[in-house]
């Protein structure tokens, strides 16, 4: 009797984890797999990437420019000699009034270091790290409404599978009354009406068989496209309460759902952005 009850204990519990891996399974899978996920995960890597950009408005601003001027037209030509330091009585005298290509090279080589862009980069590296933040809590809730999702197929392919099995009995019970009826119209105790509305009934009976494997097929589709793979509807035991206090459950979801907290994070952003905007009337120091 020990032997017994410790086998069936052993079944029970290498049966729940099987269940619980059975969904965490599709859950991994989809996680993998799923292609909103990975949208919102390139979201993620973008804002992150923003971060660093809004570090770099800091570093100085390295300029180079070059000139290069040829010209024999004498007003520039004087001009040119003038800033080059060659311009002697000799030169006014021998060429003032035709003179040669003057060739004139100019370098710029300028260095910018912001010390106060009006305030601009210290907030939009501020709001470049509570935009990243904000994208974690988006894609979290995008995973848990895929999570959900998946527990919500699961529930309805175990009502279409227990459909199936009325179904099948539905079909097996049909078929014993059809041959029975069959069997008495033979033997003149039954009418041919009577075997006629046995018949219906079988076939009825099979189509609603199929109609029930059908929805179990597109049910199956459902699971493949939050999955991204192809899995079979199996049976799991999941653990629930129903002694739920619903004004904490709302606290709880006001305080914790991953999309309010999101929200709020992008309200910060806007917030920052109207300091921005007041920062405009300030000078920028360099």
């Amino acid at each position: 009797m020990r032997k017994f009850i410790f086998i069936n204990l052993f079944f029970f519990i290498a049966f729940h984890l099987y269940a619980e891996s059975y969904f965490q399974k599709l859950v991994n899978t989809a996680y993998r797999n799923n292609y909103f996920i990975k949208s919102y995960e390139k979201i993620v890597e973008n804002s992150k990437e923003n971060i660093n950009l809004s570090k770099s408005y800091f570093l100085p601003q390295i300029n180079f420019n070059f000139n290069f001027t040829q010209t024999d037209e004498p007003a520039n030509a004087a001009v040119f000699k003038a800033k080059q330091g060659k311009f002697t009585m000799k030169y006014y005298y021998k060429h003032m009034a035709n003179p040669p290509y003057i060739k004139n090279h100019q370098y710029v080589i300028s260095l910018l270091q912001p010390i106060f862009s009006k305030g601009n980069v210290y907030l939009s590296k501020k709001q470049a790290e509570i935009n990243y933040q904000a994208a974690i809590d988006s894609l979290n809730e995008v995973k848990r409404q895929i999570k959900f999702s998946i527990f919500e197929t699961l529930i309805n392919g175990y009502k279409v599978l227990d459909y199936i099995d009325i179904a099948k009995e539905m079909v097996k019970r049909s078929k014993v009354y059809l041959d029975t009826i069959e069997n008495f119209y033979k033997n003149g105790t039954s009418l041919k009406a009577d075997v006629l509305f046995a018949r219906y009934n079988y076939e009825k009976a099979k189509v609603e068989l199929n109609n029930a494997k059908n929805n179990l097929h597109k049910i199956e589709n459902i699971l493949k496209q939050l999955t991204g793979k192809h899995f079979e509807i199996k049976k799991e035991n999941f653990k629930y309460s129903d002694k739920i206090n619903k004004s904490e459950l709302i606290n709880y979801a006001l305080n914790y759902r991953c999309d309010l907290q999101a929200m709020k994070k992008y309200l910060e952003i806007a917030k920052i952005e109207i300091k921005k905007a007041k920062n405009e009337n300030m000078p920028a120091v360099y």
